[in-house]
């Protein structure tokens, strides 16, 4: 791939932030019911087709563009004064995210089962005890997103996320300054 296309993926690859915070936004409008105090709300809930799909197509796709946009801005500040800073956030973000991932696919998918067992009356399922991997579960879902943080969280990465991706796509590209052009970080 030549210096021009890479500069323009680069340039582009930010608005991801901004479209993350968007699909978070509109996901989080309607939250689930606390499965611990109303579990038969919390399951007719979790049965429902637009819960799979607000799952997959807002908060799991989400994240995705979120990893591209951190990629792509990262790039960008590689060979600015930020570079380093640039590297240990992109690094945290998508450990960070890929952690949601797996939570996410978790609700998105056995949820709904779980919801469906309690909605059939099925008790024995309630009574299970805890395992390992409900302790993992939890400890991977508290690195994550707490519920009433998502909407103003949400809100504020369109903003910043906005602001970030017009900043990359304002700079000129090293191919209009030079080669030895440099990203200025404001």
């Amino acid at each position: 791939m030549n210096t021009t296309n890479v500069n323009r993926w680069i340039g582009v690859g930010p608005l991801g932030l901004p479209l993350y915070g968007a699909l978070t936004f509109f996901s989080s409008l309607n939250p689930q019911p606390d499965p611990n105090t109303h579990l038969e709300a919390w399951s007719r809930f979790v049965t429902t087709d637009s819960y799979v799909l607000k799952h997959v197509f807002l908060s799991i796709f989400g994240v995705v563009f979120a990893i591209f946009g951190t990629f792509a801005l990262g790039a960008f500040l590689a060979r600015s004064r930020a570079g380093r800073l640039g590297l240990v956030a992109m690094v945290v973000t998508v450990l960070g995210s890929t952690l949601f991932l797996t939570w996410g696919g978790v609700t998105a998918f056995a949820a709904p089962e779980e919801g469906q067992a309690v909605l059939a009356g099925l008790e024995e399922y309630e009574a299970l005890p805890t395992i390992f991997a409900n302790t993992m579960q939890l400890a991977t879902m508290v690195v994550s997103i707490l519920p009433p943080t998502v909407p103003a969280g949400a809100v504020l990465l369109v903003i910043g996320g906005s602001w970030m991706a017009r900043s990359v796509l304002r700079r000129p590209s090293t191919e209009t300054m030079g080669v030895g052009a440099q990203p200025r970080v404001q």
